[in-house]
């Protein structure tokens, strides 16, 4: 028998090489049984072929030995790993069982960490990478036709007829559904709920690529006029308005007062992909010759082609067909001269995503903050892997191999990164739910994100990937080095390079914080500004009472019913003065699409404007406690006389450096008809009121005569009291007001005018809060950091403590040394952060308002309250480290 040369021995220290294995075993089985017939007389070549025949197919024996050899390794190999494993959670469990305080840190800052980043990822993937949820998603554009206004693009609606024409002659898209977008009142007068809809027909739900969850889709005689009514529900408002019953099918409902048929339930996944509307809660059939127009058009490009492409022949076919009338413009009833040109535009919902830059920021602050908590956990894993040193170097020198400790070291990690990620799971469900809460009205985006399967898929992925990098890193830098040395004398205490390492993690986290406490204070800043903007009028004790006009009556029974209005809310107790306008103060006030021209500058441009306008009453400005600039204020002729009240503003556009009281102005705009508006005359000047604190211009503002004897801003369908209360009068007076007023009618809408303009701050404050909240926990953890650094530093340094202490230090000076350990990383951060941040800011300026980006009262606000938190942290390790009694330190060594 030859013997194994000692290479393949080696082979064997990955797994066993079973081929050369089952050779050598036939070898030797053949040696042997050619021996026994040699020994029986036979020559070897007789004895060789007796053996051949005795053992028959023996390379098929050998394939099939090899085979069995195969799967019995790979059985063992799976069953030491998984007893390994086994062992190892064991351990793990008790190891992190034994240190509850270390634990339940790591847990809260993955928790933390891993749950904000993955509800702000969440929020990015919904309305950024993935919003729209249609097969071919890709492809999919909305189409509609656009007009520059201001500088901004305003939708225009879109005829029907236009979809007839592309689905019959379009090469370059393979589909194309129209919606129309309303709000309307679902129910009878005590029980009527405003809903939001869309208008679709039958192919949409195909087109989708959903089906009803309960029902049928519409039927193609619900789309003619005339037709049977009917309605499907949204799961959402399913749940929320029948708790999800099956029965409602069938189910006559009154919408705006027709009744409609309960036909089926679609998904929730069903919207419409526009961010700026509220997700549907009930959907109607469109019957086109009710609705000729529509909002515009989802359709599904061709492969290959580009959305360009798609466009341009889009509006050579809308303009062939002769389709190039804008329809009803959505600032009023004007329209532009024939050489004002709309054009067909195709976009996708993240194009039109109002808080697009504040929700880019978001990711880029949850991303530092995530990077926070993986430092942080990171310097605790360090940390308790340098306290275990001892207990690795026993094991080691008692048989342990290195990579076991590894793996051993890795598994706590993934341990404690599963049950960080699972405390991740409900720490992002619950932000989510919380986001949807406190969300402002005027960020209908985040109404489309939900917290479905895929926030369980990103925090796992985080959780999970976080907890292997940052063990494996923690792991080798504890397992590394000789750990035979960690069982001389003193060997804890020579462990330089670990305590620099420690001190840079936590010099990172405190620059992060840093970074993200600065940008907070920025927007704080920028917000507090905004509040303090003049308006131009008196808003302390203002509501505006908005009502809804009777339908159905002429125009000076209107005005009879405003003016009854208007005493009965005099006649209120606390109440200082009534006026009534058009519109309230408010962000989205009333404007009109205008071209305004003098007698002196004839209108000559192309691009249309849009001017604040209103109907107010003669003593609206001494109500709203606006002065009269120059001029004087209107009175009940006013109206006849084609009288008006211009902004500061408009004054100075339209007659710079010159007198506007007596001059003459109009819009050239032409109404449908081909008239135009008669010339106005400006009687008096007020200052510019502001209406929206983030426009960076004040708007031009015209204010018409409203009298009892002009009715055509009764025509409208809306007219608002304004109402002044003293301070000490509760709001509960004006409901109780509203609420008596013509029963039947519309319940009248209540808003205080301050609240309503400081809502235009909504967005940037939503972030602020957002971002303040991020800052925050950065600043928890890092504090955690240092305090654990220190601690750590402390707890190392006892008997060198002791030391000095007998050599005659106070304890004063060894305060001073302890705190001065922390201050010095925390400065460092502090630095390295302010330097971020002034590179950071460069993607916020825009939500900075007029607030500088190198702020220096941001900037040195955020170090002091750094340094000061810095300091706290290390007011717990300087107090252990002078109770040290230096007769026990010394001793203990």
């Amino acid at each position: 028998m030859t013997k194994t040369p000692a290479w393949r021995r080696y082979l064997r220290f990955w797994r066993p090489n079973i081929a050369a294995d089952v050779d050598e075993e036939l070898r030797f089985h053949t040696q042997m049984r050619v021996a026994e017939y040699m020994a029986r007389g036979l020559s070897e070549e007789e004895a060789r072929r007796a053996v051949a025949a005795r053992l028959g197919d023996v390379d098929a024996a050998r394939v099939d030995c090899i085979e069995q050899g195969k799967l019995r390794a790979i059985h063992a190999r799976n069953a030491d790993f998984l007893d390994g494993l086994r062992a190892d959670i064991r351990y793990a469990l008790r190891s992190l069982g034994r240190a509850p305080a270390w634990t339940a840190v790591a847990l809260l800052t993955i928790a933390l960490g891993v749950g904000a980043t993955t509800a702000v990822f969440r929020v990015a993937d919904t309305l950024l990478i993935n919003p729209i949820r249609y097969p071919h998603a890709s492809r999919i554009f909305i189409a509609r036709r656009m007009m520059t206004i201001d500088g901004s693009q305003v939708p225009a609606l879109l005829p029907v007829a236009a979809i007839r024409e592309w689905r019959g002659h379009a090469h370059t898209i393979n589909g194309a559904e129209p919606f129309r977008l309303f709000d309307a009142d679902l129910g009878d007068s005590t029980t009527s709920v405003t809903v939001h809809g869309s208008m679709i027909d039958t192919a949409f739900l195909s087109f989708a690529g959903v089906h009803p969850i309960i029902g049928r889709n519409f039927a193609a005689v619900e789309t003619m006029p005339g037709g049977p009514g009917a309605v499907l529900l949204s799961e959402g408002f399913w749940r929320r308005q029948y708790g999800g019953a099956s029965n409602v099918l069938g189910k006559v409902v009154p919408i705006d007062g027709q009744p409609r048929t309960i036909v089926g339930v679609v998904p929730s996944s069903l919207t419409i992909p526009m961010f700026r509307v509220e997700p549907a809660d009930i959907w109607l059939p469109l019957v086109e010759r009710t609705t000729p127009v529509v909002n515009g058009v989802i359709v599904r490009l061709a492969p290959s082609v580009a959305p360009d492409v798609a466009a341009a022949e889009l509006d050579t076919i809308f303009q062939r067909a002769h389709l190039g009338s804008p329809g009803p413009m959505p600032m009023g009833p004007r329209r532009a001269p024939g050489s004002m040109q709309m054009r067909l535009a195709l976009s996708r919902p993240q194009d039109d995503l109002k808080i697009r830059e504040s929700l880019l920021m978001l990711v880029g602050a949850v991303a530092l903050l995530l990077l926070v908590a993986c430092t942080n956990v990171a310097h605790l894993l360090l940390a308790r892997g340098a306290s275990r040193r001892h207990e690795l170097a026993v094991r080691h020198a008692l048989g342990a191999a290195r990579r076991r400790l590894l793996r051993q070291l890795v598994t706590e990690s993934l341990v404690l990164a599963l049950f960080g990620g699972a405390l991740a799971v409900v720490v992002g469900w619950v932000a989510l739910l919380v986001l949807e809460a406190v969300r402002p009205a005027d960020m209908v985006a985040l109404a489309y994100v939900t917290t479905g399967r895929g926030i369980l898929a990103v925090a796992s992925i985080l959780a999970i990937g976080s907890g292997l990098a940052i063990g494996l890193f923690a792991a080798l830098r504890v397992a590394s080095r000789q750990l035979g040395g960690a069982l001389r004398a003193g060997a804890m205490n020579t462990q330089l390079g670990g305590r620099r390492l420690r001190a840079a993690l936590v010099v990172g986290e405190v620059a992060l914080s840093a970074t993200l406490l600065v940008g907070a204070l920025l927007l704080v800043h920028a917000i507090v500004d905004l509040q303090r903007t003049r308006l131009g009028f008196d808003a302390r004790g203002l509501y505006a009472v908005t009502f809804a006009m009777p339908r159905g009556r002429a125009p000076a029974e209107r005005s009879a019913f405003v003016q009854r209005l208007r005493a009965v809310a005099t006649a209120l107790p606390g109440v200082e003065g009534v006026t009534i306008a058009g519109s309230p103060p408010q962000p989205r006030y009333w404007r009109m699409l205008s071209i305004l021209e003098t007698p002196e500058h004839p209108a000559s441009g192309e691009t249309g404007e849009a001017t604040a306008t209103n109907f107010v009453a003669p003593d609206f400005f001494a109500m709203m406690r606006m002065p009269i600039i120059a001029g004087r204020p209107l009175d009940d002729g006013s109206p006849t006389r084609n009288e008006v009240i211009v902004s500061r503003s408009l004054a100075r556009r339209l007659w710079p450096n010159e007198s506007p009281l007596g001059r003459r102005f109009r819009n050239a705009l032409v109404h449908p008809d081909g008239s135009r508006d008669p010339w106005q005359t400006v009687v008096g000047v007020v200052p510019d009121m502001v209406q929206d604190l983030l426009e960076s211009s004040t708007r031009p503002a015209i204010y018409d005569a409203l009298s009892a004897n002009n009715a055509n801003p009764f025509t409208a369908n809306s007219v608002t009291l304004l109402v002044r209360l003293k301070a000490d009068r509760p709001t509960a007076l004006l409901r109780q007001f509203a609420a008596s007023v013509e029963p039947g009618t519309p319940k009248p809408v209540i808003a205080n005018v301050r609240e309503s303009i400081d809502q235009s701050m909504a967005e940037p404050k939503f972030t602020m809060r957002v971002l303040t909240t991020f800052a925050a926990l950065g600043i928890l953890l890092a504090a955690i950091g240092l305090f654990g650094v220190i601690s750590y530093s402390v707890g190392q340094r006892t008997r060198e403590i002791g030391v000095r202490m007998t050599l005659g230090a106070t304890r004063t000076s060894i305060a001073r040394l302890v705190l001065g350990d922390g201050v010095r990383l925390a400065v460092i951060g502090i630095v390295l952060g302010l330097v971020g941040a002034t590179v950071a800011t460069r993607l916020i300026g825009s939500l900075l308002y007029g607030v500088s980006r190198f702020d220096p009262i941001s900037f040195t606000l955020g170090a002091v309250l750094l340094l000061v938190v810095a300091i706290v942290a290390c007011a717990v390790p300087t107090w252990r480290a002078t109770a040290v009694d230096p007769v026990i330190a010394v001793r203990a060594e």
